[in-house]
Formats: C-alpha cells, structure tokens, sequence
C-alpha cells in the first residue's frame, strides 16, 4: 500500500472518530506509520484540508465502483417480495461498507456538498419505488444500522433479516 493510501486510510479513521477539527496532522502521521510532527505528510498532500477532500472523493469512488459491481452480480427475481428482499439486503451491506465515510459526513455535513447526491444515488434501492419510498427504505436501513452499532447487538433483538422482512412487508 502507498503512503498516500495510508495517509487516507488514517485520515478517514481520524475524521470519523474525530472530525476533521478534532485530527491534528501529527496524528494522521503516527496512524499512517510516518515519523509525527516531521511534515511527512505535506511530501504527499499540501494541507489538512486536501487530504479531507482527498478522502472524501478516493471513499466515494471507491464505495461507488465496489456497490455497482456487487449489484451487477445480483440476479433478477421474477417477484416483487424477492426483489425487494435482495435489494434491501445489498442496500445494508451497502450502508455497513459506507459507514465511515457516512460518519464523517454526519460530523462534517456542512463542508460536503454533491457528496449528499453521489451516496442517495449509490445507496438507492429499487428503481420502481418512487422517490419518497425509496428514502423511507433507505432512511429506515441507515437508522437499523446506526441503532445495531450503539447497541453492539441487532437493535431490540431484532435480527437483520427480520428487519428486512417487515420493511418489505411494509413497502408492498
């Protein structure tokens, strides 16, 4: 792996965990295995704020090819109930992958514009919903995420393909 690589692998981390106000370039030197506080970093990126962006645009893109080349695996189901199961599944795959990347926009949402569009369209789901439905599913896979990792454990004991059941129960 590159130095740039591990610089982003650390920064994304750091952001995450801390923001980008809370990380200090020293401390994505030390995480990335360069020597802290020499400058290594600024041999690779300019500022605190190019490796952000940097981070921002290698996560998306890399989530982005990963997501369609999952669901271009995905068979085609020839009922609804089947559809839905299989897409809602891959849509939380696709959540639990982003989730890093979905943490630093939670604390950094006012400096990440188009970013917001990349992931509604990466995280979709089921072209026939329409829009508002497709935001409920998506919205209630990301709050089904987010409950399961503060509680370490499926969210009230509910299990992930019990939760997808009933949203596609829900959604028919």
């Amino acid at each position: 792996m590159s130095t740039r690589e591990r610089i982003l692998d650390a920064a994304l981390d750091l952001f995450a965990g801390e923001g980008v106000a809370g990380t200090t370039v020293t401390e994505i030197e030390r995480r990335a295995g360069l020597t802290p506080g020499k400058g290594s970093l600024y041999r690779h990126f300019r500022s605190k704020e190019d490796v952000f962006e940097a981070t921002i645009v290698r996560e998306v893109e890399r989530l982005q090819a990963a997501v369609e080349a999952d669901r271009a695996q995905l068979q085609q189901q020839p009922d609804r109930r089947s559809q839905l199961t299989i897409d809602y599944r891959q849509c939380l795959r696709d959540i639990e992958r982003f989730d890093a990347l979905l943490r630093v926009l939670a604390r950094e949402h006012g400096r990440v514009g188009q970013v917001h569009d990349i992931l509604g369209r990466v995280l979709g789901v089921d072209q026939r919903l329409d829009s508002l439905t497709s935001v409920v599913v998506v919205a209630s896979l990301l709050g089904y995420h987010h409950l399961c990792q503060f509680q370490r454990q499926p969210f009230h004991g509910v299990d992930a393909e019990t939760f997808i059941a009933r949203l596609v129960d829900l959604t028919l």
